[in-house]
This record gives C-alpha cells, sequence and structure tokens, in this order.
C-alpha cells in the first residue's frame, strides 16, 4: 500500500499512540501482580493451577507427569494433555519458576507472541505501521482472547495462528524447494507446538483458518510443491507431538466422547439474542445472554467485535468497487463465512453445527460458541480494509451512509430494548433496563459517532479511532470478564502449595469447589469427559471414607469424613458387589470386606501384614506378609492402563467396589508392584524422538548458508 499521500509525522509516530494502547491493554491480564495477587477464577484456578501444581511436583521428583492420585482418586493427566505437559516452553517454566510465576508467564508469552506474530504477519502483507498496529492488537486482545484468559493453553494455540500464516506465505513466495523444504519444516515445529499445548478443539479451529488460506495459495498460485511442502510439515507435526496426542487418542474409548449423544457435542451453544451485542455491547445485565441448556457459565459467549470495527467492516465491503477481482472475491467470501460462521457458533440454535458429528474426532468437540475464534479474524479482516479506505480519501456519501446506517441500527435495537419487557421471551430478562439500558445506549451512540468524526480529517483522528477501537474491545471484555474474576494473593497460593507437599500420601485432601491448587475434582473431570459421579457419588460419606479423603470443602464449608481407610490395605474376605457404587456404602466393613462382582469368599483366617516401600503418583511398591491368601486394596480409582507384579509376575488387577484397584496375594510374602504404564505414552516417545531427528537432520540440510563476502580492494 503507498504512503505517499501521508504526511511523513503521521507514518512515523502514530504507531506509538497504539503501542501505549497496546500495552494498556496487556495490562489488563497482569495488573493484580503489583498487589501480590493473580487471577484465579473460572478454570485458571479450577483446572490449570492444580494441574501445573501435579506438573511441577513431578518435574521436581523426576517423575513422568502421567498420573495424578489426587484428583478424581485418579486421574490421567498426561492423556488429558491440558497442561501441555510435553512442551518444551512447559518444562522449562514449571521446571525453575514458582507454580503462580510459571503461570504468568505462561500466559504472556500467549498475549505478546499473539501481537509480535500479527504484526509481522500484516508488514509482510505490506500493511503501513497503524493498520498493522491496529490488527495486531486486535487479534492478541480480541474479545474472544481477553473472555477465553482463564484457558491459557486455547489462547497459546490461537497464538501459534499468525506466525503460521506468516510462514505459510514466505513458503508459497519461496523459489527453491529447499527453500520451501526449509520453511516447512519451521511449520511442523509450529504446529506440534500448537499440539503439545493440550488443546485439540482450539487448532482445528486454527486449522480451518490456515488450512483455507493454504488451499487459496494452491490454487491461486498454481504451486503444488508448496502444498506438498505443508503436508509433509503435517505429517512431521504428528511426529513430533506424538508424546502429547498419540496418549490423548488411546484414552479417548474411556470417556463419554466415546459415547456422544447431541446435547454433548452442542454444550454451550450460543443463543441468537448474544447477535445483539454487536450494536449494543452493554445491553445486558451480564454482558451475554447464556445456554441456559447446557448451565449459566457466561465465558464462551462474548462475542462483540467492537462497535467500530463493525463499522470499519462496512467501510470495507462497500469499497469493494474500487478494488481488483481478485480482492473483492476474498471481501464478498468473508462477509458469507461470517454469515456460515456464526450459525456454527450457535450449535443447536443454528440447525448446521450438526454436520461435524460425521467427521472423525471432530465430532467429540463441544462448545460450538468457540468458532468466535474464526467469526473475530472475519469481522477484523474487513476492518483492516475499511481502515485502508478510510485513509485513502474514500466516497464522502459512502462513508457518511455506513455510519448513518450503523447508528440507525443502534438507536432501534436501544429503542427496542425498552419495550422488551411486553414481548415475554425469558431471554428478553437478561437486558438491562432503566438507566443502566440508557448508558449503554450513550456508549453505543458514542462509538458511534466517534467513528463519524474521525472520517471527516487525516492522519490523527484516524489514528485516535483506531485506538478507540481497541479500547473499546478491551473494555468490553474487561466488563464481560476480569472485572468479575477473583484473585487470590500470591502468598496463599504459596501456602497452598506447601500444604499439598505436605499431605500424608496414605491419605487424600479434596477440596472441591474453592480457590486453592487442589481444587478440580469436577472441572478437570469434565474436562477429560470421565465425569466420576458416574461412578459414584463424591457427597456421600462411606464413598469418600473408601476413597481415603479426609476431608472435603464445597462452597466455603468444610467438612471432615468420618472412618477414613488407609490409601493401602489387606482385606481378607469378599462379598458380592450388588448395587451400584453411586448408591454408597452404608455398613460395609471396609477393612474387612472387599466388594467384587460374584460370589462371596473366604480368603484368610488372619490378616497379613503390609509396608509401603514407594508411593508415587505413578508407581508403587508394597511388601504383603501373610498366612493366607488375601486381597490387597489401593484406593486409586481402575483404569486399565495399570499393571501389577507380584515378584516380577503380572497378575490381573481387579476392580474392588466397581471403583477402586485391588489384586490377590497368595500367602507368604511377596514384592507387589503397581506401574501406570499407558502405551500412548510409550509408543508416542518413540515417534516423537523419531520426528525430532528427522527435524534436526531437515533443518541441517536446508539451513540457509551465508555467502562469503568479495575481499576488499
Amino acid at each position: 500500500m503507498s504512503t505517499s499521500c501521508l504526511p511523513d509525522n503521521f507514518r512515523q509516530t502514530t504507531p506509538w499512540l497504539l503501542a501505549l494502547v497496546t500495552a494498556l491493554l496487556l495490562c489488563l491480564f497482569f495488573w493484580p501482580l503489583a498487589n501480590g495477587q493473580i487471577y484465579t477464577g473460572s478454570d485458571l484456578g479450577a483446572l490449570h493451577l492444580p494441574l501445573r501444581a501435579f506438573y511441577m511436583d513431578a518435574l521436581k521428583a523426576g517423575e513422568a507427569p502421567l498420573w495424578e492420585p489426587r484428583i478424581a482418586c485418579g486421574f490421567p493427566a498426561l492423556a488429558e494433555g491440558q497442561f501441555g505437559a510435553c512442551h518444551p516452553v512447559h518444562f522449562l517454566l514449571y521446571k525453575f519458576l514458582p507454580l503462580w510465576l510459571g503461570l504468568q508467564f505462561e500466559l504472556f508469552i500467549s498475549y505478546l507472541g499473539a501481537f509480535a506474530g500479527a504484526l509481522l504477519l500484516l508488514r509482510y502483507l505490506r500493511f503501513e505501521a497503524v493498520p498493522a498496529w491496529f490488527g495486531a492488537a486486535g487479534f492478541a486482545f480480541s474479545i474472544y482472547t481477553i473472555t477465553h484468559f482463564p484457558h491459557a493453553n486455547m489462547v497459546a494455540v490461537f497464538a501459534h495462528l499468525p506466525w503460521l500464516l506468516w510462514l505459510i506465505l514466505k513458503l508459497f513466495d519461496a523459489g527453491t524447494n529447499r527453500t520451501r523444504l526449509f520453511l516447512g519444516t519451521w511449520i511442523a515445529v509450529l504446529l506440534a507446538s500448537q499440539m503439545l499445548t493440550g488443546h485439540p478443539p482450539a487448532m482445528f479451529a486454527a486449522a480451518l483458518v490456515w488450512g483455507s488460506v493454504a488451499l487459496y495459495l494452491a490454487w491461486s498460485r498454481r504451486c503444488p510443491q508448496a502444498f506438498g511442502m505443508l503436508v509433509v510439515a503435517v505429517g512431521l507435526m504428528f511426529l513430533l507431538s506424538a508424546a502429547q496426542w498419540l496418549p490423548t487418542l488411546l484414552y479417548l474409548p474411556l470417556t463419554e466422547r466415546a459415547d456422544l449423544t447431541a446435547a454433548y457435542v452442542n454444550d454451550f451453544s450460543l443463543h441468537p439474542a448474544n447477535f445483539l451485542q454487536l450494536p449494543g455491547p452493554y445491553l445486558f445485565r451480564g454482558g451475554t445472554v447464556p445456554d441456559t441448556i447446557s448451565g449459566a457459565s457466561r465465558i464462551e459467549f462474548p462475542i462483540y467485535p467492537g462497535l467500530g470495527v463493525v463499522g470499519l467492516a462496512l467501510l470495507g465491503v462497500l469499497r469493494t468497487d474500487k478494488l481488483p477481482a481478485s480482492q473483492r472475491r476474498l471481501i464478498r467470501v468473508a462477509v458469507l463465512l461470517i454469515v456460515v460462521v456464526g450459525l456454527f457458533m450457535c450449535g443447536r440454535y443454528g440447525g448446521i453445527n450438526s454436520l461435524t458429528a460425521h467427521v472423525p474426532l471432530i465430532q467429540g468437540f463441544r462448545c460450538p460458541s468457540r468458532y468466535v475464534a474464526i467469526w473475530q479474524l472475519l469481522w477484523l479482516g474487513l476492518a483492516l480494509a475499511g481502515l485502508d479506505w478510510m485513509r485513502r480519501r474514500p466516497n464522502r456519501k459512502i462513508v457518511d451512509g455506513a455510519w448513518l446506517a450503523l447508528m440507525l441500527v443502534v438507536v432501534l435495537v436501544h429503542l427496542m430494548a425498552l419495550a422488551a419487557p411486553a414481548w415475554g421471551a425469558a431471554w428478553l430478562g437478561e437486558l438491562h433496563t432503566g438507566g443502566a439500558l440508557w448508558r449503554s445506549a450513550a456508549v453505543s451512540v458514542a462509538i458511534v459517532l466517534i467513528g463519524w468524526w474521525s472520517c471527516l480529517g487525516r492522519s490523527w483522528r484516524i489514528t485516535a479511532f483506531a485506538a478507540c477501537c481497541l479500547i473499546d474491545v478491551g473494555a468490553n471484555g474487561y466488563y464481560q470478564l476480569l472485572h468479575s474474576m477473583p484473585r487470590r494473593d500470591i502468598a496463599a497460593i504459596n501456602e497452598d502449595v506447601a500444604n499439598r507437599a505436605g499431605v500424608d500420601r496414605r491419605y487424600r485432601v479434596i477440596k472441591r469447589f474453592n480457590d486453592g491448587v487442589l481444587r478440580g475434582e469436577y472441572n478437570m473431570t469434565a474436562y477429560a469427559a470421565i465425569e466420576p459421579s458416574r461412578t459414584y457419588d463424591a457427597m456421600d460419606n462411606s464413598t469418600m471414607a473408601l476413597l481415603g479423603v479426609q476431608q472435603v470443602k464445597m462452597q466455603g464449608t468444610t467438612w471432615s469424613v468420618t472412618n477414613v481407610v488407609p490409601r493401602f490395605r489387606l482385606v481378607r474376605r469378599t462379598a458380592a458387589l450388588g448395587e451400584s457404587p453411586k448408591a454408597g456404602f452404608a455398613g460395609i466393613d471396609f477393612a474387612d470386606v472387599v466388594l467384587l462382582p460374584g460370589n462371596q469368599a473366604e480368603l484368610a483366617v488372619e490378616k497379613g501384614t503390609l509396608e509401603v516401600l514407594e508411593d508415587a503418583p505413578s508407581a508403587a511398591t508394597v511388601t504383603v506378609r501373610g498366612r493366607d491368601r488375601q486381597i490387597l486394596v489401593v484406593s486409586d480409582r481402575w483404569d486399565p492402563d495399570w499393571v501389577c507384579t507380584i515378584d516380577g509376575e503380572a497378575v490381573p488387577i481387579l476392580k474392588a467396589y466397581g471403583i477402586v484397584r485391588c489384586v490377590i496375594v497368595p500367602p507368604g510374602e511377596h514384592r507387589v508392584e503397581f506401574r501406570y504404564d499407558p502405551p500412548g505414552w510409550v509408543y508416542g516417545k518413540i515417534l516423537s524422538l523419531t520426528g525430532l531427528i528427522v527435524l534436526l537432520a531437515l533443518l541441517a540440510v536446508t539451513w540457509p548458508r551465508l555467502k562469503s563476502r568479495p575481499a576488499d580492494r
């Protein structure tokens, strides 16, 4: 894009204003650090802190982070994948930094990386400084990335996207196959990094973007070699990241995702009323209209791209007659995709989300509203086209007409909201009333007026409006999420970490629905789709006693569990398991009886003794002594990937009480060893190592060689 018509001071000084706004937006996430606090609300404290606490413990102990016994009475942490155990950056952060600081750096890297990558991409596309900074900040701090701040790995996946697009563009611009192979290798590294962060649904959404761009470039450039290198990169990605995706893939049959229902797939569908956020970002009392079928959580439903962005996008569409045919097609496709993606976001309300139910693996992804990430990108792309047009002396009548039309929509929507109580629809109860509604209207009208006013002049007005657009979205995101997100003192988190390390490992401490680093049973099992509530009642005293739980904390109330049994114990009699474990075990003497499918049996006259030699998360060793055959019970959730040997010989692990593990031990003294040995981890490591060797070989062969400089004369 030419800059000849712009004054020099405009090109040189404008980015500093946008840089200041970008810094302010970044501070939204980390300003609690000034008070010795960090955000721990939503899944940030309920999912990511507990998993990373386990990860940090495993790294310090020199153990593989495979199985977390504190959560859901045994949780396949690596297979679930949310903490990115195999990502080298995560390894460094949680190996050498405190828990709270590692999490802050992980988030900081994601947001800063998203901005830097988008800025690099837009400058490569020859955007001038102002649109490039505006687009980069708009991507890194969209309403999607702000409100998904609690989903650390989801933000990390999308932070890779502009870097991938930049490399893909360079791949199709490259002149030799050697250069293409070099770029394809780095694309594989980025794709593997995405996979290793542990959020496949987000990776799929990102792949829709870069995959569509790659297909378009392959068609328009007629360059099959570049597309072939991209296919090679995807293959190399699967090799490099096998240590993460293979355990997850093999674990899927044990989850609810193996038996999908339409209700599960359509969890957190976007209610169509949320599209009113476009002209009225503050219309609703809670910021959004929740999907009442899935629950009242609102974090998935903010979709506001910014009123200024909407206005700029409208201008970007109206300028199509001034563009080359290829660019006109792209803008029209973007408009069409906004509609199509919007329908997918609606899930059960949109009617087309069921199409993904026929795509292997993808059919298990829930939360259709998360397609808003792609939706936001489309709006931002159109807004960049509009901003570019504003800076090129656009047709005044078209510009005035666009902003006037947007103003009429804003006014009409707010007037309709005044009359909403008479309509009777349930979602209308979410609307603001009275003074709050008038304030919402005032904010929306003011944003449109600022956009309109900025078109009347040049240079600094347009820059100020670009900054205003960013502030508008940042303020709305803060209003939607961060202002109501709980925070915790860093000192309290450090105390929780110390308490966690000091818990008597013969027993368990489970804290539910609190903000400590032990929180997580509900959230983590929901993410992994194992939901122990299908198996046992976590609020039943007898069940908690069986599972070795000493304490339960729920909604600020703490109570102790009575008659808790140790994690390892010997039992001399069996009885038939007559009812579902969910019914509880009132009246059962856990110290003497184990419930198993089948007939009752007397195993031992006199109970033997045991000595715990090792009790690690993924392994245990116990010495058992006794005159008769007896059963060793371990109060950990049964899983098919646990193996047991007695004196080196493999024995079957039985499911005691329908929940936990047990083995039959013959008379005498024996060494009983348990080991969590998921085949996905074993084979995944081999594949990842193979991929690393291939990667290093390709980089060594294709690394650009500097030409020697001629000697000075």
